[in-house]
């Protein structure tokens, strides 16, 4: 009985940290998706300014509208 409550404590420790470990690759890669976002705006905004106003494109109003 102890040997079989000690391989569910491990089981347990086991999962709680593959939980742990995803939600920290999540967090990874919602800031890779922000960044990426922000890049395409100012690639945009480079593309596509002018010298006395901003043309904005679809991607600049999605990416804007999204963060």
């Amino acid at each position: 009985m102890l040997v079989s409550q000690q391989k569910s404590e491990e089981a347990k420790l086991h999962y709680e940290k593959l939980v742990e470990d995803l939600n920290q690759q999540q967090v990874s890669l919602k800031m890779l998706a922000l960044e990426a976002k922000f890049s395409i705006l100012l690639f945009n905004l480079l593309c596509f300014s002018d010298s006395n106003s901003l043309i904005f494109s679809d991607e600049v109003r999605e990416a804007l509208y999204l963060v």
